[in-house]
């Protein structure tokens, strides 16, 4: 995402242009996702899970501060 947000010549100044693009809602994770030049943790949850029965299962969600 970020790198083609950044375009074809690539620079820093670019790629962190391009980072701070990122804000979607990851279905996975469960967890909105977004970067900006205040904030560089992308997300504040942190889940485990694992595949059980050929489905997602949630073993453990940590809210972040």
């Amino acid at each position: 995402m970020a790198l083609e947000a950044a375009g074809p010549d690539l620079t820093v100044e670019g790629f962190m242009d391009g980072m701070y693009t990122i804000d979607y809602f990851d279905d996975l994770l469960d967890v909105q996702v977004s970067y900006s030049a205040e904030n560089h943790q992308g997300g504040n949850i942190v889940t485990m899970s694992v595949v059980n029965g050929g489905a997602w299962e949630l073993l453990s969600r940590e809210e972040l501060e």
